[in-house]
């Protein structure tokens, strides 16, 4: 009797040590977001409403889905980054982002709510929903901020947030965006 006691008691020490974990399934790497370099690698992405988002696809006239420049001498130092996901998993799906700040000669935090001066534009074609700076709602924190600006070596990175809200439309809100870029 001793001996199924104690194989009841080693059964029942081991079975609590043992638990089964559950975990999820990875996300695929393509549905990552990039990782938040300063290393001028070409990379953008952020969060829509807790989903991923990535420059993905090509238009029909081939442009590339994600563009930037910076012009020193246009209103005192310009920057803009903007691109668009084409994907027709689910039937024809289009979205583009666009954020444009003037004044820009330098890394630091650049608010996104000021017409002529900082701009933030998301547009989702499929629900015929097009954003821009004026849709922002006032009291949220929405800005881009220059992390890396090193016009010696052409790279420029950073991160941004920005919420926007219009009628007839879901309230978009972009968070953990970054981006590095090489000019």
């Amino acid at each position: 009797m001793k001996h199924i006691f104690f194989v009841f008691l080693l059964f029942m020490t081991v079975g609590a040590r043992c638990k089964k974990t559950v975990t999820s399934p990875p996300i695929p790497v393509a549905e990552q977001l990039p990782q938040a370099t300063q290393e001028g690698k070409n990379t953008c992405g952020f969060l829509v409403n807790g989903k991923v988002w990535l420059p993905k696809g090509r238009r029909g006239d081939g442009s590339p889905n994600l563009k930037w420049w910076y012009d020193p001498a246009y209103r005192n130092g310009t920057f803009n980054i903007n691109g668009f996901r084409y994907d027709d998993k689910e039937g024809t799906m289009f979205t583009g982002f666009s954020i444009g700040v003037s004044n820009v000669s330098g890394i630091g935090i650049y608010r996104l709510n000021y017409n002529d001066i900082a701009k933030a534009i998301f547009s989702d074609y499929n629900r015929n929903c097009v954003y821009y700076t004026e849709d922002t709602i006032p009291a949220h924190n929405s800005f881009l901020n220059i992390t890396k600006f090193d016009l010696q070596t052409g790279i420029i990175a950073g991160m941004f947030q920005f919420t926007l809200a219009k009628v007839g439309c879901d309230t978009i809100r972009i968070t953990e965006g970054r981006f590095d870029i090489k000019l």
